[in-house]
């Protein structure tokens, strides 16, 4: 599932985010922010990959010194978690990066996260509850988006005319 960010959500690891949910169980939920990347390639946080020019996102405030990835190919799935059908957590990071390095692993293939964005037990549901997510089905299509810093609009305009118009809304609602 994708967790969109309702448009007047303070919450400044989260405004306007879109959160790729990989994993939801009774005692919490796991999930990365797709439309932030950083200006850090990956060589900038693993000196070991010098020459590998593939973006490093911010996934979320938790853990901000851990490294994730989620990627599409299966051929580097090995020890890796299958999210959905196609969409894999994690795996053997030498053989991504020499995949990568080949040029059999694109950058459209794959995304780099620093930390993750984490709930406990019920913290999600509370805070659906109080309607600071829209919830919709994940598209493969929108996770490895070539122009992430606008998908958080795209997914809510193709939601349809309600959340379209909430897309709009001015990031500081004192300007509506």
């Amino acid at each position: 599932m994708f967790l969109l960010s309702d448009p007047f959500l303070t919450d400044p690891s989260f405004k306007r985010t879109v959160v790729y949910l990989t994993s939801y169980a009774a005692n919490g939920a796991v999930g990365f922010v797709l439309n932030r990347p950083t200006n850090l390639n990956l060589a900038d946080v693993l000196p070991e990959f010098t020459g590998i020019k593939v973006r490093l996102f911010y996934g979320g405030p938790v853990e901000q010194d851990s490294l994730h990835f989620v990627h599409s190919c299966q051929q580097y799935s090995t020890n890796a978690v299958q999210i959905q059908p196609g969409i894999f957590w994690g795996g053997d990071i030498e053989a991504v990066a020499d995949g990568i390095r080949s040029g059999i692993f694109l950058e459209n293939q794959i995304r780099f996260f620093i930390g993750y964005s984490g709930w406990s037990a019920g913290q999600l549901e509370d805070e659906l509850t109080e309607r600071a997510w829209f919830v919709t089905q994940a598209e493969k299509t929108y996770i490895f988006h070539p122009n992430p810093e606008m998908l958080w609009k795209t997914i809510l305009t193709k939601m349809g005319t309600d959340f379209a118009i909430l897309s709009n809304s001015p990031p500081d609602p004192r300007f509506n």
